[in-house]
């Protein structure tokens, strides 16, 4: 399905979906697709037909909503995204202010169900210096203490080490190596494609 290039992308199903959506009936879909999204129970309770709601466009919310999340996207380009489908601003609007409500929600339920990696936010590091006991002479070896914020989940900590002078020139010299890698793959995909990627990107 072709899909529109709006920061939310959108197949023309979903789309369809929006077309026929009412400005009325807006805030009650987005409340039960946040409810059924957020909580286990919600999702099982009553089919969509039994609180007065259509499948199709409780589906077709979901999708839009969630999309949005998943790219960050702020209220203002979720509604240029619905806008493209849909002639009614109230409908857009409506859209956009009940995903402003739950997107901090729904943002943190992505987070915790799909697959994640922690990702360096920040790091710290004091150099001292270690001295031995006069019998086993002076050693005035260069000892860094580390702290690594990682965020994962949402949740920021911190990940403590100490090495040696030498443990950290191993370990800035493996970003190095990591950094060139990247870049030399980076290159080569400009190579083939230019500026744009590879042919037959979408």
């Amino acid at each position: 399905a072709m899909e529109s290039e709006s920061a939310v992308p959108l197949s023309q199903s979903v789309g369809l979906g929006l077309s026929q959506l009412s400005a009325q009936e807006v805030p009650r879909l987005c409340e039960v697709c946040v409810s059924r999204c957020l909580s286990p129970e919600g999702a099982q309770g009553e089919a969509p037909e039994e609180e007065g709601l259509s499948a199709a466009a409780l589906q077709c919310v979901a999708t839009l909503l969630l999309e949005a999340a998943r790219h960050h996207a702020e209220p203002e380009q979720l509604r240029a995204a619905a806008a493209e489908f849909t002639s009614s601003p109230a409908v857009a609007e409506a859209l956009a202010a009940s995903y402003a409500s739950h997107r901090a929600a729904l943002t943190e339920h992505l987070l915790g169900t799909g697959p994640s990696f922690p990702s360096i936010v920040g790091l710290d590091w004091r150099l001292d210096h270690s001295v031995r006991s006069k019998r086993g002479g002076r050693d005035n070896a260069p000892l860094y203490f580390l702290s690594v914020k990682v965020k994962e989940a949402g949740v920021v900590r911190d990940v403590q080490m100490l090495a040696s002078f030498e443990q950290v020139q191993d370990m800035l010299a493996k970003v190095r190596d990591a950094v060139k890698q990247v870049e030399r793959v980076l290159a080569g995909a400009g190579e083939l494609g230019g500026p744009e990627g590879p042919p037959g990107a979408a």
